[in-house]
């Protein structure tokens, strides 16, 4: 007879005993019969005038009732969905095929499980076993039905059967048969990694068979003959300081760091496990390979997240454009301090500083250098980043400094290529580039300025004062897609103001809700349309609204953002806004006090509620978003955290 030692089928227990079989031989030469099949009679088996003559052995198995509450979350290496078990005895290659009913099983005293005790033809002397599970019972004359699945198996155990001795015999393991499985961090799909810190973080690998019940431990996982077959699984994003490592089951000591992962059995464990330096990829896709991949998907995507500190402060972001990103493989973000320092945070972490200060100039003697913004021009080929600076040396006290892109991942920041700006005491504020144009602003005597340049080779253009009811801190700046249309907005005026490029003056909107409170948001979308905060108002409520205007300059919509999170700086301070990617769509993602809050698109006609909302570790200061899917957000603090995609 074999027996489950002990029965420990109850619910939220992983672990559970192996058969313990005992073995009672019949008389030599019986006619053995199979367990009745549900509906059908026996199927009897003879042995042949050769073959050794024939013992009846009986086996005790534990059956797992389905539980309401995890009905397809539950398995041993009998599943719960097992309805007939298949014996092979070798030598004789003698089957016995019984399926699971009331006559043969009965349920334990808790009633979690069934108690089968099952009949199997056996040769006396040495046998070897195999046996097999399935979810669905056999047919009347032995077939199975269409649609059948094994769902655990054993091989080679190996029973001596002595004619009228009972026989204790070594526990018959059976492992179960992987269908599908899933793939997560803590029940979620993306996990955050902090830079300048090595780590692991426990990845949870579950299992299921056929049915989609979880296969526990012990045991290895096993293909429908019972033999080991480890599930395999690999990594399209692991690099040096960045991968996955196994700990087999019983041991405390992890394996080698890499972009694969085998896992033998059920408590084999797995980590992922980073350096804290290397590039934190914003997805990684990890292929599936088990048995028998008979449900579920094949991939698994997961998102990272990347906190971590620049080795300076940083005061701007910018996110490098697609074409950087095909053409040199770099999908993270350039950030810069006001002063003088430019960094890259992506497939390489650099730094260097931008040679901006020229004191010799005797006119200057306390000559002084400022970052007023940076830009990259997505319609180049040249790959350049351009900064708009304050150097008190030239004439004008700006200058636009062209610096190659691959420069500033070899640390050095001399540009190669620079223009003189045209207005004399300018102060640089914001700039940007597309289709070859770019928008540099400034503040000259307290009003706004526009500055124009031709990419690449920053030609200067013309150049003339902003609408004289616009005034100082001209510093959020936007441009359409083809480079024609640039939008300012001002730090003080309430008024948003599109420029055709090369426009000495051009139209101007009142932002709807600006009262009071200062504009700190403006982004453009891929379609051209300009989405512009107007901070508080006692229209739009505490947290302010943004107006939407199409690539034409007509105002679509004003709309209140009706903020979820509880204010806990400025209040109603929408410091910055982006369009990213969210899900299959995209949102509008826009920066509080208290964390960011996404808008899912299309936008609500007034009043919006945000979608999702975000929480970081420090106030947010701004936000953009990268080629790799990511929202890159500037703290208080002077770190920079990258969310993790949607």
């Amino acid at each position: 007879m074999c027996e489950y030692q002990p029965t420990m089928n109850v619910p939220g227990l992983r672990r559970v005993r192996p058969f313990l079989c005992v073995f009672r031989a019949a008389a030599a030469g019986a006619l053995v019969l199979a367990s009745a099949c549900s509906g059908g009679g026996s199927h009897p088996i003879e042995a042949s005038a050769t073959a050794k003559p024939l013992g009846a052995a009986h086996f005790t198995l534990t059956i797992p009732k389905h539980i309401a509450t995890s009905a397809k979350r539950r398995a041993t290496y009998i599943s719960a969905s097992t309805e007939a078990v298949l014996f092979t005895v070798s030598p004789g290659a003698l089957q016995s095929k019984i399926n699971l009913t009331s006559s043969n099983c009965t349920p334990n005293p808790a009633g979690t499980a069934n108690l089968c005790t099952l009949t199997v033809s056996a040769p006396i002397g040495s046998d070897t076993f195999a046996m097999v599970a399935y979810d669905k019972p056999f047919n009347t004359d032995g077939s199975q039905p269409a649609g059948t699945q094994a769902l655990s198996a054993a091989s080679n155990f190996t029973a001596t059967v002595v004619e009228g001795t009972s026989n204790v015999t070594t526990a018959l393991i059976a492992g179960g048969i992987p269908s599908s499985l899933s793939i997560a961090y803590s029940g979620t799909s993306s996990t955050t990694l902090t830079g300048g810190a090595s780590s692991t973080t426990a990845l949870t690998v579950t299992v299921y068979d056929a049915d989609g019940n979880i296969i526990v431990a012990p045991g290895s996982y096993v293909n429908a003959l019972g033999i080991a077959t480890p599930v395999t699984i690999t990594s399209s994003a692991a690099t040096t300081g960045f991968g996955y490592a196994v700990t087999p089951a019983g041991s405390t000591t992890a394996g080698a760091t890499g972009g694969t992962i085998t896992l033998n059995e059920p408590d084999d464990s797995v980590a992922l496990a980073y350096n804290g330096s290397a590039y934190v990829p914003a997805t990684d896709t990890l292929s599936h390979t088990v048995p028998s991949n008979i449900g579920g998907s094949t991939t698994t995507q997961l998102g990272y997240g990347w906190h971590f500190t620049p080795p300076f402060t940083p005061a701007l972001l910018l996110a490098p454009p697609s074409s950087i990103s095909s053409t040199l493989g770099y999908k993270g973000i350039v950030i810069a301090d006001r002063t003088s320092t430019l960094g890259f945070v992506g497939d390489a972490m650099t730094m260097c500083t931008v040679p901006l200060v020229q004191p010799a100039n005797p006119n200057a003697p306390g000559a002084t250098s400022r970052i007023g913004g940076l830009t990259f021009n997505a319609g180049e080929t040249d790959t350049n980043v351009y900064l708009w600076v304050e150097d008190m040396s030239q004439p004008s006290g700006t200058s636009l400094d062209q610096i190659a892109f691959s420069s500033i991942i070899s640390e050095s920041c001399t540009p190669s290529n620079a223009s003189t700006g045209s207005l004399s005491g300018a102060t640089p504020q914001g700039v940007a580039a597309a289709g070859n144009d770019l928008y540099a602003v400034d503040t000259v005597s307290g009003t706004g300025a526009i500055e124009y340049f031709t990419l690449p080779g920053v030609t200067p253009g013309t150049y003339g004062v902003l609408d004289s009811g616009l005034g100082i801190g001209p510093e959020a700046v936007g441009v359409s897609p083809s480079g024609t249309t640039g939008y300012i907005q001002y730090g003080d005026k309430k008024k948003i103001e599109s420029l055709p490029f090369g426009a000495t003056s051009g139209t101007s909107q009142a932002l709807a809700g600006m009262t009071d409170g200062y504009p700190g948001g403006l982004t453009i979308d891929a379609s051209g349309n300009a989405y512009a905060n107007d901070t508080t108002s006692a229209t739009y409520g505490s947290n302010g609204g943004i107006d939407v205007f199409s690539p034409s300059f007509t105002k679509t919509n004003q709309i209140q953002l009706a903020s979820v999170l509880s204010q806990s700086g400025p209040a109603g301070a929408l410091e910055n806004l982006a369009v990213g990617p969210y899900g299959s769509s995209s949102a509008l993602y826009a920066v509080t006090a208290a964390g960011i809050e996404v808008f899912a698109f299309p936008l609500a006609a007034t009043v919006a509620a945000p979608t999702t909302t975000i929480t970081v570790p420090e106030t947010p200061v701004s936000i953009v978003t990268c080629q790799d899917g990511r929202e890159w957000v500037l703290l208080s603090d002077g770190t920079i955290d990258a969310l993790p995609p949607n």
